[in-house]
């Protein structure tokens, strides 16, 4: 599937020109996950290797407490972002459970690509 087409109503692309994108995105290792509704994406623990934003549909960050509770800390929809922060730490964990609410499209972008990003435009950092 081409990603490109998609990034056209992502605010985090807004500055980038489509010939910039398509030479960032054809080398950079961007992949589009698809996901069912419930199906897990990351588990509590695992390490972050992209920074991911959200296609379509809507993804959960879940915590889990010791009786066997879901507590939704976050719930995200089309261009929100998440694992930033933990891409460029030092404990680059995630703390908690991240969930398809519904049949999902996510974008994943590893750390050199993000680099890349930020080199490109800097007003993709704010």
């Amino acid at each position: 599937m081409d990603i490109l087409p998609l990034l056209e109503n992502i605010w985090l692309f807004e500055d980038f020109g489509s010939e910039l994108l398509a030479s960032l995105f054809s080398e950079g290792g961007a992949s589009l996950g698809s996901y069912s509704k419930g199906q897990m994406i990351y588990l509590s623990g695992e390490v972050c290797t992209t920074l991911d934003v959200v296609i379509e549909g809507t993804i959960s960050v879940q915590s889990v407490d010791d009786e066997g509770k879901i507590f939704k800390v976050r719930v995200l929809e089309p261009g929100d972002v998440w694992g930033a922060t933990l891409l460029f730490s030092r404990y680059n964990h995630y703390p908690m459970t991240v969930v398809s609410d519904d049949d999902s499209a996510v974008l994943h972008l590893p750390r050199a690509l993000v680099l890349d990003l930020c080199e490109a435009r800097v007003e993709f950092l704010s």
